[in-house]
């Protein structure tokens, strides 16, 4: 699952992708095709969204890793 990390603390937070779109000022298909993978997100938004659920920006590698998948340790 992309961004299964992310949507965890979204979840923790009780926010959902429209929720999110909305404090963003974003479409819910701008958010959503981010989440599924068909469009990378950019540095602008990938900020913004740190700031809503209050995720460090020394973490943002953890929370939007490349392709939207978690590194798995030792590959």
């Amino acid at each position: 699952m992309p961004f299964k990390k992310l949507k965890g603390r979204m979840k923790e937070y009780q926010m959902t992708q429209e929720q999110l779109a909305k404090k963003l000022g974003k479409s819910k298909t701008f958010i959503s095709s981010r989440f599924v993978g068909l469009h990378p997100f950019d540095m602008e938004t990938v900020y913004s969204i740190c700031d809503l659920p209050e995720i460090p920006y020394s973490a943002i590698y953890l929370f939007f890793p490349p392709d939207g998948k978690e590194i798995k340790k030792g590959a």
